[in-house]
């Protein structure tokens, strides 16, 4: 009853479900495909091979965490259906697994909306063996689907905060036993950390076990990363990213750089908790939900001058080399927008895409103060190319953005309040010494404060350089997910086997 009551409510909704994902397409690009056959369930190509390992990987940042689990599936021989629901996901996973493609071991395909039809006929279309649900899609139809086909289902490197436990306890208040029932039938999960598997188990997972993070399990792209440094080490200036900035933050961050270069050895103490409002234009986000602590969480080995109780950070001096900034947003759809923002504020800035391809672009970037990163799936470069990466989506309520692959590469990493989504990962950076978590001030906004932190870091290289080589312990520390969970899958894999034989 409460699925029936589920899928008649899904086929109201969906005429706002698509007018909500087309208005998304038209802002953010990208061929979203939305009433494709494929999204319900229909295919032109057959699928003519041996039943694949499906792997569903719905965004950017899930496809690069499965990246090495699907790099394993495909060397022991497995065959791979890749599915997605968004283009950046799916552009991204086009990407990474070109010659694999072009050579039939993998296939790239939209996720069927959850209808039950949908999900039936993609089942029926493509008889997985098995299929492997990469961090929290959960989807009641899907999986009602996957049991009467009897297709084994693994949620992997499954993720579980308070705030999605609350949501899922919400739906069952409506729709009765509707999400604990879908995790129940899930046969396996392999949650990242003892808190996640915990409240998986309490809304119905039963077969829960802890193996880590995929994402600490991540694939460099040597040449990007190469290309980076090399790009770095021709300028003669440092260089401070700004990865990922999303709704609200460009205008945030656009403000603390104008100040930086309008106050030069100002000490933050000497701003008003709203001094950076002071041009209209470029008014930050304020929530009122922060609580009002010190303005650094710092592990005890970092050094004084970054400690707000021994000494407020300042600007460097003048005299000292001026920082270029990389300004770079997480969504296609805003880079004009913060273009805007830019040209407004009076800071000299080009586009990365109007300068990527000029190899003397290092030479005549000495009179430009922000570089705005307006493509996608180069920030391994970016990253590659700073001396500090202030990692964004988490100076707004918007629940971070990932710092593993920053801190891989050695890149000290500064980090907003709002990091909900990634909290174990920041918690672990903080402890490690290779990230700090700035926190709402009555004194500072945080933004500014993240700004002032980088400026006063890049005034020590020794323990800046310090800061990266814990960066890079610590990722080292945490990797072997993909191990753990290949072994959890073939494990099962030989157990189900084994089961099978036993009621034949």
């Amino acid at each position: 009853m409460a699925q029936q009551a589920y899928t008649l409510l899904l086929r109201l909704l969906s005429p706002l479900i698509w007018g909500w994902m087309y208005w998304r397409a038209r802002r953010a690009g990208g061929d979203w495909k939305i009433f494709s056959s494929d999204r319900f369930g229909s295919y032109a190509l057959p699928w003519d091979g041996e039943p694949p390992v499906w792997v569903h990987a719905v965004s950017l940042g899930e496809t690069r965490a499965a990246q090495s689990l699907i790099v394993s599936l495909l060397s022991r021989g497995d065959r791979v259906l890749l599915t997605h629901t968004t283009p950046t996901g799916r552009a991204e996973g086009a990407k990474l697994f070109a010659a694999e493609i072009a050579t039939g071991q993998l296939r790239q395909q939209w996720l069927p909306y959850d209808f039950p039809g949908a999900t039936r006929r993609f089942f029926k279309h493509y008889r997985p063996r098995l299929g492997i649900l990469i961090e929290r899609e959960v989807w009641p139809n899907l999986l009602d689907q996957a049991q009467k086909a009897d297709v084994p289902m693994i949620l992997a490197s499954a993720r579980f905060s308070e705030r999605a436990q609350g949501h899922v306890r919400r739906i069952d208040q409506v729709f009765l036993s509707l999400m604990r029932d879908a995790y129940a039938s899930i046969d396996l999960v392999l949650a990242q950390t003892e808190d996640d598997a915990r409240r998986l188990f309490e809304v119905g997972a039963s077969n829960v076990q802890i193996v880590g993070n995929l994402k600490f399990d991540v694939v460099l792209p040597i040449v990007a990363v190469d290309a980076g440094r090399a790009w770095r080490q021709r300028l003669t200036r440092p260089v401070i990213s700004i990865a990922s900035t999303r709704e609200g933050e460009d205008a945030m961050f656009v403000s603390a750089i104008q100040h930086q270069l309008k106050h030069p050895g100002v000490k933050l103490e000497d701003f008003s908790a709203h001094a950076v409002h002071f041009d209209p234009i470029l008014t930050p986000i304020v929530s009122n939900d922060v609580p009002t602590e010190p303005s650094l969480k710092l592990n005890a080995s970092i050094g004084a001058s970054d400690n707000p109780t021994s000494a407020s950070p300042s600007y460097p001096s003048p005299a000292s080399p001026p920082p270029l900034f990389f300004l770079i947003p997480r969504h296609p759809q805003r880079f004009d927008e913060a273009a805007a923002l830019l040209e407004q504020s009076g800071l000299r800035f080009v586009r990365w895409s109007d300068i990527r391809h000029n190899t003397h672009a290092d030479r005549e970037l000495s009179d430009v103060q922000v570089v705005l990163g307006d493509t996608l799936g180069e920030m391994p470069f970016f990253y590659a190319a700073s001396d500090v990466a202030i990692v964004a989506g988490s100076f707004a309520p918007h629940g971070g953005q990932n710092l593993i692959e920053a801190c891989a590469m050695g890149t000290p990493v500064i980090v907003g309040p709002f990091a909900r989504n990634f909290a174990d990962a920041v918690q672990g950076a903080v402890a490690a010494g290779a990230a700090v978590q700035i926190q709402r001030s009555e004194i500072v906004d945080p933004a500014l404060r993240a700004v002032a932190t980088a400026l006063n870091w890049l005034k020590e290289p020794e323990a800046l350089a310090a800061r990266g080589h814990s960066g890079r312990d610590w990722v080292a520390l945490h990797t072997g997910a993909t191990a753990r969970i290949l072994q959890q899958i073939n494990d099962f894999e030989v157990a189900r086997d084994q089961a099978l034989q036993r009621r034949h």
